[in-house]
């Protein structure tokens, strides 16, 4: 039994519940004392942050890459890039590593199959397609907020929920946003689940949770 590697920290707030959720997952399958076997790399954010609002991917893929080989010299099975963002550089991490690298995309799809789904994420998930083409070409529907609420979303993320702040009126937004949609919410961003969750909504999908479930399904752990 090898560990699953998790590629931490952007930002520390998923990784946490990246942490939770999968040995939740795991001592419920497993019973009694049991927690997951998981090795994680976390990152400091700020840098990498910089590095994207200047469109510096290369660098990141770099960090994220050299980080990856870490994680599989300290002899995980697989690797979770804990972020929809950050899949970004998901080619480039897949060819630093000879372990398998687990693509959000393809939890999602299970979760979601062709039903209308609206993607809600940062503005680089929303706007280029390093997340939308992937789950096109797995046959799901996917839909987008308009400009202004991509904006408003992105600033959720960065500005709140990075820094593990809830702010009701941000809760309200986003619920707000569930409602007028006829159809699946995707919270292609793991810090969503702070503002919005399947208790609030039952037509969410949290993509957290879809990749903890292929951490625990692989054959890594």
């Amino acid at each position: 039994m090898k560990p699953v590697g998790l590629l931490g920290g952007t930002s520390w707030v998923s990784t946490a519940h990246y942490y939770e959720k999968l040995n939740q997952a795991y001592q419920a399958r497993m019973g009694g004392l049991h927690s997951a076997p998981i090795i994680i790399h976390s990152v400091d954010f700020a840098p990498l942050a910089q590095a994207q609002a200047e469109g510096n991917w290369t660098q990141i893929e770099q960090t994220l890459a050299s980080h990856a080989q870490g994680l599989e010299r300290a002899g995980v099975g697989g690797i979770a890039i804990g972020a929809n963002t950050m899949h970004r550089c998901f080619d480039g991490i897949q060819a630093a590593v000879e372990v398998p690298v687990l693509h959000i995309a393809d939890g999602i799809a299970q979760a979601i199959g062709d039903t209308p789904t609206l993607l809600l994420g940062t503005a680089y998930t929303m706007q280029q397609s390093f997340l939308t083409d992937p789950l096109a070409r797995l046959g799901c529907d996917i839909r987008l907020p308009n400009p202004e609420q991509q904006a408003e979303i992105h600033r959720i993320i960065y500005q709140e929920l990075c820094q593990d702040q809830v702010i009701p009126a941000s809760q309200a937004y986003f619920r707000d946003l569930a409602e007028a949609f006829d159809g699946t919410i995707l919270l292609a961003c793991t810090e969503l689940g702070l503002v919005l969750d399947q208790q609030t909504s039952p037509k969410v999908v949290d993509s957290l949770d879809c990749h903890v479930k292929m951490m625990l399904e692989s054959t890594t752990i």
